[in-house]
């Protein structure tokens, strides 16, 4: 399955180099949430998000899932409906949190994967902006 159906977006056919870089970024991210919570093969981030809300440890991760919920799905889902032109300085910057997100998700301590995951969401609009908002790209 095309990770950004996963995340609930729209699959791409023609896919530029940034494109990919997103889509690498996307299913690192996809593992890196099923790692922290322990769930894994789940169909969608729907059903993902049921069985976080499911967990018997629900409230030591109340914060999290509520800035999931209200920020970081909702910013991902929106980057899934779109392709991006190739721009190199942004390719070189998502395979750079591409590098993070896979060495943090080599630890136990999921406090340091847990800001990870935040940072690549908060920091996403203004790198999205930069790239490619001079290009007449929708706003980020």
């Amino acid at each position: 399955m095309d990770i950004r159906i996963w995340w609930g977006g729209n699959e791409l056919r023609d896919k530029t180099p940034s494109d990919s870089t997103i889509d690498k970024l996307l299913t690192l991210y996809k593992n890196a949430l099923e790692q922290y919570f322990s769930i894994d093969g789940t169909r969608n981030v729907h059903e993902f998000m049921k069985l976080v809300a499911q967990q018997v440890n629900y409230h030591h991760h109340e914060r999290f899932v509520k800035w999931l919920q209200e920020d970081g799905i909702p910013f991902i889902q929106h980057v899934t409906k779109y392709s991006f032109p190739e721009h190199q300085d942004f390719i070189s910057e998502m395979e750079f949190e591409c590098f993070n997100l896979e060495d943090e998700m080599q630890y136990e301590d999921n406090s340091e994967l847990r800001s990870c995951l935040i940072n690549i969401v908060s920091y996403m609009p203004d790198r999205l902006q930069k790239s490619f908002g001079s290009n007449g790209k929708k706003e980020y």
